[in-house]
Parts: structure tokens; C-alpha cells; sequence
């Protein structure tokens, strides 16, 4: 199994299951919320779509965590 650990992901903990089509991923407990819920409030927020800084940090940090 390939191991990644990196500041910017959330830990992969495991797999649950109640049958086989019935499959979910456990991952660490992150209170911010995922990247989805960010930009969900960014919008309910009025704040600008498109590519604000806030927005290229997280899409860096992102890409950083996948090389």
C-alpha cells in the first residue's frame, strides 16, 4: 500500500462497509471542512468568483501535496 502523508491532506484512516455496494473511506477529522464547503460559503459569502488569492493558495497546496 502506497503511504502519503503531507501537511495539506487529510489522513486516509480506512474503509468501512455494510455490503460490498455500500462503501465509504474514513479520513481525519479536518474542522475547516473540505475544499467544496469552502468555496460553497465563499459563495453564500457574495465573495468574488473566479481566482481570488485565497483560492490559488489552496489550489497550490493541492498540487504541492500530489507531487
Amino acid at each position: 500500500m502506497v503511504m502519503l502523508q503531507h501537511d495539506h491532506i487529510a489522513r486516509f484512516v480506512g474503509v468501512a462497509w455494510n455490503t460490498p455496494s455500500d462503501l465509504c473511506i474514513v479520513a481525519e477529522f479536518l474542522p475547516g471542512g473540505d475544499v467544496r464547503a469552502l468555496l460553497q460559503r465563499y459563495l453564500s459569502e457574495g465573495r468574488p468568483e473566479g481566482f481570488s488569492p485565497e483560492k490559488i493558495k489552496i489550489a497550490l497546496h493541492v498540487a504541492h501535496a500530489l507531487m
